[in-house]
């Protein structure tokens, strides 16, 4: 799961209450300690995607309210033996926004489109400011650390 050659071991399929979230729990093999670690950022990735071809890691709640309008997916990167998230797709019932990591690591705002304003004339947003994603992050799901 980190890519690294080595098996790794990824428990899933437990939900939370209300079935919108596959819970999965990671171990990954340490080589130089020849034993398994508990991973926390990865075990904390809701409904979490591995693809081994492309290395990808993915994860998001695909239902999360709103008249099943709301949706966010999150897409991940190893740097430096760190897991660090890299994009990041959401919608709620009024905007749709995405946001990407830009050359100084910062999560930037690189989409804002407004879907449902009420005002039909609405034109879609596009922004480039800076996002404190960390904050951001700790607010959708449950904490890495």
């Amino acid at each position: 799961m980190n890519f690294d050659g080595h098996a790794d071991l990824w428990v899933t399929g437990y939900t939370d209450s209300q079935g919108r979230v596959r819970c999965s729990d990671v171990w990954l093999w340490d080589a130089q300690a020849k034993k398994y670690s508990f991973n926390k950022p990865l075990s904390a990735i809701p409904n979490l995607d591995i693809s081994i071809a492309d290395q990808g890691i993915a994860g998001g709640i695909a239902n999360c309210g709103c008249a099943a309008q709301c949706f966010y997916e999150d897409s991940y990167a190893w740097q430096a033996n760190r897991l660090i998230a890299i994009a990041r797709r959401e919608q709620d019932c009024e905007r749709y926004r995405e946001y990407r990591l830009n050359e100084k690591n910062d999560f930037i705002l690189v989409k804002d489109e407004i879907i449902d304003s009420g005002n039909p004339g609405q034109q879609a947003i596009e922004n480039t400011k800076v996002v404190d994603w960390q904050r951001h992050a700790q607010i959708m799901r449950k904490p890495w650390e």
